[in-house]
């Protein structure tokens, strides 16, 4: 969780949601940001300004990878999909990407990569897209770069907003800014040879992730009043890469909604916050994609903040 506390933000706690038992435990206190987990769902990639560790699950720290990682606020480490392996920004007198072995604890530099300002969450073992410079006016890096952290051969992907890969990298997902400077969203093959514009509705992209197959892609959307600028809530959708078609989920009353899929990929998962008369707390909803139901997970824990509180990561991974 992070809350927003004037211009500075407070990282943590780091929560582990238990869907079986239906009850939340609290990994570490204030003060760490959560960046991923491993495969086995026994290890925590985290941060503590620019100290990069890893912690068990009673949030003990069992490897610290670097005391130099970046610290912009932008997200500085990864961890790759179904490996062992972490990739960070590390900062020096030039940043570059770092490829760290959580089995071995070797690490290396991942050649090409310098300027390295910004990483992209990866969906499969092999290309994690990192942001450079140029900067936009609002302070945005937005070249994207994808490196194959295997063979370490990095191509540039000029032209694209946030872009990522599908497990099979067959297709990639990006945004576009339309006439209003709306951020919108696109997909392409690989190839890029065309590209997709399926028109999902809503003011602005939260969020978009592919599932475990990469047989869809979970779009979030923002709802937004044009006479008062007050959000009302996001819309979900399900888009099926080849045939393009678009599915609707349920609509929540949620702004900065985040999603992650079940690892089965028949369900989504949501956080988002909502007002609440304390000030403003977080809401967990689970929606299973063939009945499209929507279950309210309840944490357990006060989840609630006097000042604006959201969720900027989740994993989900199967008991073991």
């Amino acid at each position: 969780m992070v809350e927003r506390i004037g211009e500075q933000y407070a990282y943590g706690p780091i929560l582990r949601y238990q869907v079986v038992e239906g009850r939340i435990q609290e990994i570490t206190p204030e003060g760490y940001e959560f960046l991923g987990l491993s495969p086995s769902g026994e290890r925590i990639l985290a941060r503590a300004q620019s100290r990069l560790v890893l912690l068990d699950l009673a949030g003990a720290e069992s490897a610290r990878i670097t005391d130099h990682l970046l610290d912009s606020g932008a997200r500085a480490a990864v961890w790759v999909p179904d490996t062992d392996s972490v990739v960070y920004i590390e900062d020096g007198a030039d940043t570059h990407l770092s490829l760290y072995d959580a089995v071995t604890q070797g690490q290396r530099e991942l050649e090409g990569t310098d300027g390295a300002l910004d990483l992209i969450p990866p969906s499969n073992a092999h290309s994690v897209v990192w942001l450079s410079p140029p900067c936009s006016s609002d302070g945005r890096c937005e070249s994207p770069s994808a490196v194959d952290v295997i063979t370490g051969f990095v191509r540039p992907l000029p032209d694209l907003l946030r872009p990522t890969f599908d497990p099979t990298e067959a297709y990639l997902a990006f945004l576009y800014s339309d006439d209003q400077q709306r951020r919108r969203l696109a997909l392409a093959p690989a190839d890029r040879s065309r590209t997709i514009r399926p028109g999902v509705p809503g003011d602005n992209i939260l969020d978009y992730v592919w599932s475990p197959d990469g047989a869809g892609l979970l779009v979030v959307a923002l709802v937004r009043s044009d006479y008062s600028g007050r959000w009302f809530g996001s819309r979900q959708f399900i888009i099926t890469p080849g045939t393009w078609d678009l599915r609707e989920l349920p609509q929540t009353d949620t702004a900065n909604a985040l999603g992650v899929w079940s690892p089965d990929g028949y369900a989504v998962a949501l956080a988002g916050t909502q007002p609440d008369p304390s000030g403003y707390i977080v809401t967990l909803r689970r929606i299973d994609l063939n009945t499209r139901k929507v279950e309210i997970l309840e944490p357990g824990v006060d989840l609630s903040r006097p000042n604006y509180v959201f969720v900027s990561m989740m994993a989900w991974r199967p008991l073991r």
